[in-house]
């Protein structure tokens, strides 16, 4: 069995669930899939020699054969302009397509970002006459509606246009919470054509490290006595970062008190200059930092913190709350009260939730747990116990390997029938 895997983004990058990807990638090969993965040369959050050692870098094998990872160049980064950005999610769409039909496979697996990827995944398959396995990690227009990005007109037309066309071509769509199931059946995609599978963390890379083995408290010159509520993953426009600052500000006459912002995106230099406009001394930003620290930098905060605007929490599940939880950190939500993300916060006991945009809330949130640190470690400890009994990554991808493992037993039944 053989599967084409189509991804905007792979490791060495270092970019929000890039994990996920990875973990997917090489657990099928060690089930004896043979994965072709098709995707970019490294450009986020890597240094310049990385760039130039995988510039003649096009292909790596790996896993005795089983992993070939095929690189396309770009040209293009991720930052800039939202022109700049949709041009390189055109240039990445068009490259792995063409990539794509040139590769032996099965069946063809195909992330969501950009949102143009799903349609050359489509065709590509059509020109194969394989199957499309399309994995939505968030729903599209509507996380750029959010952001502001895209209101009524043409933009948003074609957004419905390219995420009508994404469910009909696909042959089974995988969502990742119960409520883009229910979003994407309301807009007529059948039951029967849609698989729930969460996103799900390493617990054996994300693990608890105490404060004095933490490698970032020396190498940023961290105080090592504060109480740190962090923020870590993509800061962009949908996360409401602000209202985190505008509460850390409010909070700066505690002494021992640090807001830690670590992570990069498009919003990130806005943020940068609020918090000096704001004059709050007490923000830190650091940058995103290598996969395999993941455990220190999850582990840094006392507190872990999920922020977003209000309205969003249907089609959007930050799974970096699965790496908060991993840590064995609380996590505060300032979230969608009614989404499926606080009700597992609310049910592992494992945090708090908050209504979004709402201030005196967030800070008195941020409070109780300054206030109530000896229960942090037995809320953190929650979490921990909850990813280990439901959101491992061996069952992770073996949920996945069945999926994909089915959809090619199928069409091989059909080739032996006919």
């Amino acid at each position: 069995m053989r599967v084409i895997l189509m991804t905007s983004f792979y490791p060495p990058e270092i970019a929000a669930s890039i994990y996920l990807v990875a973990n997917l990638a090489e657990d099928l090969a060690c089930k004896g899939f043979k994965v072709d993965v098709v995707t970019t040369m490294p450009i986020r959050g890597v240094d310049k020699d990385t760039i130039d050692e995988y510039k003649n870098k096009k292909t790596e094998i790996l896993y005795g054969g089983n992993l070939t990872i095929h690189r396309v160049n770009i040209g293009i980064s991720d930052n800039g302009s939202f022109i700049k950005r949709a041009l390189r999610s055109l240039l990445v769409t068009w490259k792995l397509f063409f990539k794509g039909i040139t590769i032996k496979g099965d069946l063809i697996f195909c992330y969501s970002t950009p949102p143009t990827l799903g349609i050359a995944a489509i065709l590509a398959g059509k020109i194969k006459r394989i199957k499309v396995i399309y994995n939505l990690q968030d729903i599209f227009p509507d996380s750029l509606i959010n952001t502001g990005k895209i209101e009524k007109g043409p933009l948003l037309k074609l957004g419905r246009l390219l995420e009508k066309a994404s469910y009909k071509g696909s042959d089974k769509i995988v969502v990742i919470s119960k409520d883009f199931k229910r979003i994407i059946m309301e807009r007529g995609v059948h039951e029967n054509k849609i698989d729930l599978i969460y996103n799900w963390v390493d617990e054996n890379e994300v693990v608890p490290v105490p404060r004095e083995q933490n490698i970032l408290i020396p190498r940023y010159n961290l105080p090592k006595d504060a109480f740190y509520i962090t923020y870590c993953g993509n800061t962009g426009f949908t996360q409401n970062l602000e209202l985190l600052i505008d509460v850390a500000k409010s909070l700066e006459n505690l002494m021992d008190f640090k807001f830690v912002i670590l992570g990069d995106g498009a919003n990130k230099s806005n943020l940068i200059n609020y918090a000096r406009d704001k004059d709050a001394g007490n923000v830190i930003f650091l940058p995103f930092q290598p996969y395999e620290e993941i455990s220190h930098v999850f582990s840094l905060g006392d507190v872990g913190v999920i922020i977003s605007k209000k309205g969003i929490g249907g089609n959007s599940f930050p799974s970096k709350t699965w790496s908060i939880m991993s840590a064995a950190r609380p996590v505060l939500a300032s979230f969608d009260e009614d989404s499926e993300l606080c009700e597992i916060i609310n049910n592992a006991q494992c945090g708090r939730c908050v209504p979004p945009e709402d201030f005196n809330a967030l800070r008195k949130a941020v409070l109780y747990f300054y206030y109530n640190r000896q229960n942090i470690d037995a809320i953190g400890l929650n979490g921990r116990k909850y990813i280990l009994n439901n959101l491992s990554r061996k069952a992770g991808t073996e949920k996945y390997y069945k999926i994909l493992k089915n959809a090619c037993n199928e069409d091989n039944h059909k080739i032996k029938s006919i």
